[in-house]
């Protein structure tokens, strides 16, 4: 029809850069290369992902979800799960995932071990809470979340990551259509970074380069162990 006719037209003549960085000049981008970034889209790279996760002392977790309409309930799209060399991007979408991803929340949400760090992690749960995945995630082992961590609870991701890494974040692809596929270079590269950089805060938070992962996680559990004495014993009566 017309109407396709015209957007096909306007797809041809105004040219989409799309590449692996933040579309802000000077935002933080990720540190790792491009094919540092796996994506986790069939039971064999869930395996693979899942035999690197079992030995990772700390993990970064976030997750992308959204829907085609604000009619719509928003459904879980991609999970990110970052360790100091390589970040998976995990997808949610298909049927046939749902296995896989499963086996994944095991390993992630049964243990002490990995750490996870997430970042007011209570949103990414209620979102898990209404998928297919909800009776794993009912009370994660190892979780600490970044926002309680630095004692700054109305705080954004973004305020945290330029007070302590000094250098801003670009949030512009947070709001994309995270069920699209193939996604974006550009997505590709948030959704990595959005991980990835909870890694980068907790080791400024800790004083513990990220080259001595199992050194930072021992740090923050240690700060967590802290901060909720601190907290039980403001509440306790005099």
């Amino acid at each position: 029809d017309v109407y396709s006719s015209i957007r096909e037209d306007l797809a041809t003549a105004v040219p989409v850069l799309d590449e692996f960085r933040p579309s802000m000049p000077q935002a933080l981008a990720l540190p790792l290369g491009e094919d540092s970034v796996v994506l986790v889209e069939n039971a064999e790279s869930a395996e693979n992902a899942a035999a690197c996760l079992r030995g990772a002392p700390v993990v970064g977790i976030d997750l992308e979800w959204g829907a085609l309409g604000d009619w719509l309930e928003p459904t879980l799209a991609l999970m990110q799960l970052a360790t100091p060399d390589r970040v998976f991007l995990v997808d949610l979408a298909p049927e046939f995932m749902k296995e896989p991803v499963a086996a994944l929340l095991r390993i992630l949400f049964g243990a002490q071990t990995p750490l996870l760090l997430g970042f007011s992690f209570k949103n990414d749960l209620r979102e898990l809470k209404r998928s297919p995945w909800a009776g794993l995630c009912d009370d994660p082992q190892g979780l600490c979340d970044l926002q309680e961590l630095s004692g700054r609870p109305q705080q954004g991701l973004a305020r945290l990551v330029e007070q302590t890494l000094g250098t801003k974040f670009c949030k512009a692809e947070q709001r994309s259509y995270w069920h699209r596929r193939p996604l974006r270079a550009a997505q590709r590269h948030y959704a990595a970074l959005d991980a990835f950089v909870l890694l980068q805060v907790a080791s400024e938070l800790s004083s513990v380069p990220l080259s001595e992962p199992q050194r930072l996680a021992t740090r923050l559990r240690g700060q967590l162990c802290t901060r909720h004495t601190a907290r039980e014993g403001r509440r306790s009566p005099a």
